[in-house]
């Protein structure tokens, strides 16, 4: 993310369809044990450009003098990608990666990525509203697991 950026801009958002439909006939397709994670529903926009820790810690102090930035100091994912672009999802898989429980299961990994994804939001339209600026609508991930067996993500 450029250092620069000291906006939460409203994204620019193209409707895609991925899958739509398509999830429930894996097994059909001779997939009997496949899972899919994705950003959000098919009927949704997921947010492709997820401000870093350190950037809503800036805004905030910005935007209130009073305002709380307990949480939100620079995470391991920002030391880990200093200077790429993640998605919202991509943000929290990553911080799961490397932060998570071992052994890594996916639908923790899941768990993680819901449960960031849905502070993440809510800390950016705080922001946003106080700032006199329009909230980005949230999304929040889905998975799909037509596995009989726990899935282990071994990074």
């Amino acid at each position: 993310m450029a250092k620069h950026e000291k906006s939460l801009k409203a994204p620019v958002t193209k409707s895609f369809d991925f899958l739509d439909g398509e999830v429930e006939r894996l097994k059909d397709i001779g997939q009997p044990d496949s899972a899919l994670l994705a950003a959000c529903r098919f009927d949704e926009l997921a947010q492709g450009l997820r401000a870093t820790d350190q950037m809503l810690v800036e805004l905030r102090a910005t935007t209130s003098e009073t305002a709380s930035t307990k949480g939100m100091e620079k995470g391991a994912v920002d030391d880990w990608v200093e200077g790429a672009t993640l998605s919202v999802l991509a943000y929290y898989f990553v911080e799961g990666l490397l932060e998570g429980e071992r052994p890594l299961k996916m639908d923790g990994m899941f768990a993680h990525c819901r449960d960031g994804m849905q502070k993440y939001f809510e800390t950016v339209n705080e922001i946003r509203t106080q700032r006199g600026e329009e909230s980005i609508p949230p999304h929040e991930p889905v998975f799909v697991n037509y596995s009989e067996q726990p899935i282990v993500i071994k990074p």
